[in-house]
């Protein structure tokens, strides 16, 4: 069983002894579960903190306030180090709450809902089945179980649906004279989901991929002009037609990195970045349409739709790499994570001026990856 099954069990009997009766004492000789986590602030990559203490999962867009009926949120997991398993803990009255949010295929719902249900009875020896759990929250197709133990003193309620691809699963463990307290926190706690993460995963799940067969742009003695274009329109261009609305399409393994690939599903087609790779680097890497670089190459006869790739920090912006057709996101992150990054042309912030290496300007630019380099492609 994971460490993560255990949790809201390691929670709540580190709670019942503030909020129980003298007559329910924890059950002896129960099994001693694995040590918790050292508890410390989540990625920046994953959850990012509001003034008011909401925390958004930004690989979903699930929103976990500080606060919600009377609970508190005391805790923010990340499972897998990369933000496509989370979970937010709150504690209320004799009780404590958890939401889940993992991508799973629909086709592990049915086997997680049973490993929920059998860390349950593993952790209480004497935990039996009852017919009547806290009343579900609507809108989802729930798979749900509810257990008593402790003489019937302790509830558990295990939750679990498909939203999209994902798997939002709730934990709630009480007192009986606090189901109304929990049922209703995570009603509301459901609806937030519904309304924000479930909202935006459908829609990334209706966006379809695009088609990423791009092949690096080099050896034209144009090469020059095509990174003067991508630069300008980086530092000067116009901003996009549409707001990002940027999905989490995938992860993979490169090196000892594991990059994250998001999708702009807002992408217009004319301005705007399309794609970025976000990992360990504080640095982000971005997929540009460059419509002027291929007014560029036409100008000398060849006909391409030109993706610039650019890495930028506070203190410059780099043009990495010139495609002609989408990228592939290994052969973008390649550029950055298999070695030294070469730039095409750097455009310094603080200095206000543009750098463009002799290599560029004699249409050389970076060599492209060798023949049958294997390219890394996203997790499903």
């Amino acid at each position: 069983m994971s460490f993560r099954s255990w949790l809201p069990v390691l929670v709540f009997l580190g709670l019942l002894p503030l909020g129980a009766a003298a007559d329910t004492p924890p059950a002896a000789g129960a099994a001693t579960p694995p040590p918790a986590m050292a508890p410390g602030a989540p990625p920046k990559s994953v959850f990012e903190i509001a003034d008011d203490g909401t925390a958004t999962h930004l690989q979903s867009q699930l929103q976990c306030p500080a606060s919600l009926d009377g609970y508190t949120r005391d805790e923010l997991r990340v499972y897998d180090g990369i933000g496509f398993d989370v979970s937010c803990n709150y504690r209320g009255p004799q009780s404590d709450v958890t939401i889940y949010l993992a991508r799973h295929p629909v086709a592990q719902l049915a086997p997680a809902f049973e490993n929920a249900k059998q860390a349950i009875v593993k952790r209480f020896p004497d935990a039996v089945p009852r017919d009547t759990g806290m009343a579900l929250p609507p809108g989802l197709d729930w798979k749900a179980a509810s257990y008593a133990s402790r003489g019937g003193a302790q509830l558990d309620d295990v939750l679990m649906a498909d939203v999209s691809g994902w798997e939002y699963e709730v934990r709630a463990t009480y007192l009986g004279p606090s189901v109304a307290q929990a049922a209703k926190v995570t009603a509301d706690l459901t609806e937030q989901m519904r309304q924000m993460a479930g909202a935006h995963l459908a829609a990334c799940a209706a966006a379809p991929a695009p088609a990423r067969s791009g092949q690096p742009v080099n050896g034209v003695p144009y090469l020059g002009a095509m990174a003067l274009s991508g630069i300008a329109m980086a530092h000067l261009g116009p901003p996009p037609a549409a707001t990002p609305v940027w999905c989490a399409e995938g992860n993979f393994t490169l090196g000892q990195d594991h990059p994250i690939l998001w999708r702009n599903i807002a992408f217009d087609g004319k301005s705007g970045f399309s794609e970025r790779i976000t990992a360990s680097d504080p640095r982000v890497i971005e997929v540009r349409l460059d419509p002027a670089s291929g007014e560029v190459a036409a100008k000398q006869g060849a006909t391409m739709t030109v993706y610039d790739v650019l890495l930028e920090d506070a203190d410059r912006i780099d043009l990495v790499g010139i495609f002609n057709g989408r990228p592939g996101p290994g052969d973008v992150a390649r550029l950055i994570f298999s070695g030294p990054v070469h730039f095409l042309i750097r455009f310094d912030k603080t200095a206000n001026r543009i750098e463009i290496p002799s290599a560029t300007l004699g249409g050389t630019g970076k060599p492209a990856p060798p023949p049958g380099s294997p390219a890394p492609q996203p997790s499903p």
